[in-house]
């Protein structure tokens, strides 16, 4: 008995075989209805052809009869191997239920392989299978298109009757049919569009049933995620390719509530091992019934990595901040002693203000002295005298050592304090460098989660800190440049005193009246007996 179909039955018929096509992994598919002494094929399909037949045949001893019959009788998968000019193949047959209750889809794998695999007969199964439960909801989007097209031809019929050849109004109604026609080829190629971007997307997507079973995928979970084809996993569990144990909450609060819901997996199977995903789950509903979950897998290994050494650094930088504090207290003791020295220092420097004034008034006294000795009078108070002056010089030479030692040790402290703060600036400069970097992978990430929340707020806290410690170290550089200036100050001053006071201590000598000696008041030596007095003190030296 012939068995036919609607119009719209075979727009389903052609969509369901231009689908299995895709799978180029069989030569040609037949889809029809079998019945007992024949069977009526309705679609036949090869490579990107699809054509529609309707067409009776009665059973023959053949292998694709006997297939056929075989599902027929039973209701089971069939396998037939056939040969055609020397080439041997199989022919698969399986029910389709979803057409007719004696419905049946047939494939042959000539020029593909000798014989069908278990993975391959398993993924026609189900990718039949999940296309034919889309047959509902195609058929009424072309039934309701349909009867658009429909109440169009009827509008153009009444109107072209009553109008009795006025053009016009026949004009108008072709017009609506024409633009019926272009919405109808719109939303086919809004399908083709659809189907392109689930396959290509560079994210991975899948449906799961209630059950766990996967019904679509596309190519990127397969081949990024699960390390598989895509004929290879659908009707498979997710469970090999994705832990869900610990999320089987979320994903029945989802089937229970339709409300989307979003997790974070990181124990993958397959390829997606050691890589961590942001998965979306949101309900697939049919006629107000959810019947699957949909799947977005996003990977973030990358930002989670990022955010586990922003944790890490997070905790350097405490440990850090708590040497500056440490530090700040090492800092103002280092302050205390600097102001000691600088009271040394100022010490030191009237010290030398009051050498300045007893040099100057022993110049005045030696003078007189040794115009004591010109005249031969008091010697002996000339002797005490020169002893005194010696004295005194020794004094001056020690104390400049004393003063070049602070000079030397204020002039060390201030560049370990100088490279105390440069260090900790160029350090809390790179802390700011990273944050800013983190800054940046966070705003890239384009997602919305109680993690990268609380990365923002590490990031606030710590530049908070920063700002902190950059004020504490500011007065260093200050102190520096101060306690350098004064020190320059001093060493010109001290500088200038030793020049004078080689000058006054030093004198050029001076040529007396003719017949008189010239001295030296400075460097009185010792003489031979038989040179000098009979005392031995040599104290002039002759021109």
């Amino acid at each position: 008995m012939k068995y036919t179909v609607s119009s719209n039955e075979v727009k389903f018929l052609e969509f369901f075989t231009q689908s299995l096509l895709q799978a180029q992994c069989f030569y040609q598919m037949i889809v029809g209805v079998a019945g007992h002494e024949s069977f009526t094929i309705i679609v036949r399909g090869a490579a990107d052809d699809v054509k529609v037949y309707q067409q009776e045949v009665s059973y023959k001893d053949n292998p694709v009869s006997n297939a056929i019959q075989s599902v027929f009788e039973t209701g089971k998968s069939a396998v037939v191997s056939a040969t055609q000019n020397e080439q041997a193949f199989q022919i698969l047959a399986f029910a389709f239920p979803q057409l007719h209750e004696k419905g049946f889809v047939l494939f042959d794998s000539k020029g593909y392989s000798e014989v069908f695999s278990q993975d391959t007969i398993t993924f026609l199964q189900n990718k039949a299978y999940s296309v034919g439960n889309l047959k509902g909801l195609l058929m009424s989007t072309f039934e309701s298109y349909q009867s658009q097209i429909n109440r169009m031809r009827r509008d153009a019929a009444d109107f072209f009757f009553q109008s009795q050849g006025d053009k016009p109004e026949c004009d108008e109604a072709t017009a609506q049919l024409q633009e019926m026609q272009n919405i109808l080829a719109v939303v086919k190629e809004s399908r083709r569009k659809l189907y392109t971007l689930f396959d290509n997307i560079s994210v991975g997507l899948c449906s799961i049933d209630p059950s766990l079973v996967i019904v679509n995928v596309n190519r990127y979970f397969a081949r990024a995620i699960a390390g598989k084809d895509v004929k290879d996993l659908v009707g498979q569990s997710l469970s090999p390719y994705v832990n869900i144990s610990q999320h089987m909450a979320t994903i029945s609060e989802v089937f229970a509530s339709g409300e989307g819901r979003t997790t974070v997996v990181d124990e993958m199977g397959g390829h997606g091992s050691n890589r961590t995903f942001s998965v979306e789950l949101f309900p697939i509903s049919e006629n107000d019934a959810i019947i699957e979950v949909g799947l977005l897998f996003k990977d973030i290994t990358e930002l989670m990595k990022t955010q586990k050494t922003f944790r890490d650094f997070q905790k350097f930088t405490q440990n850090k901040f708590k040497n500056l504090d440490s530090l700040q207290k090492e800092y103002s003791l280092l302050s205390e002693k600097y102001k000691a020295l600088y009271s040394r220092y100022v010490s030191a420097t009237k010290e030398f203000q009051e050498m300045s004034k007893r040099h100057q008034l022993l110049g005045v006294k030696y003078e007189q002295a040794v115009g004591l000795i010109e005249k031969g009078e008091q010697g002996k108070l000339m002797v005490e005298k020169l002893a005194e002056q010696k004295k005194r010089r020794e004094l001056v030479l020690l104390l400049s050592r004393q003063k070049e030692m602070v000079e030397n040790l204020l002039i060390e402290r201030a560049d370990v304090a100088k490279s105390f703060g440069e260090g900790y600036q160029r350090y809390l400069h790179q802390i700011s460098l990273y944050l800013n970097r983190v800054d940046n992978m966070v705003s890239k990430s384009g997602l919305s989660s109680a993690q990268l929340e609380e990365v923002q707020e590490m990031t606030v806290e710590v530049r908070q800190q920063l700002e902190r410690f950059t004020q504490l170290i500011a007065p260093v550089f200050e102190v520096v440049s101060d306690l350098r200036g004064k020190v320059q100050s001093f060493s010109r001053e001290l500088h200038e005193f030793v020049q004078k006071y080689s000058r006054e201590g030093a004198p050029e000598e001076e040529e007396s009246s003719s017949g008189e000696y010239t001295y030296r008041a400075l460097a009185p030596t010792q003489a031979p007996r038989e040179a000098g007095s009979r005392d031995g003190i040599q104290m002039f030296v002759l021109s």
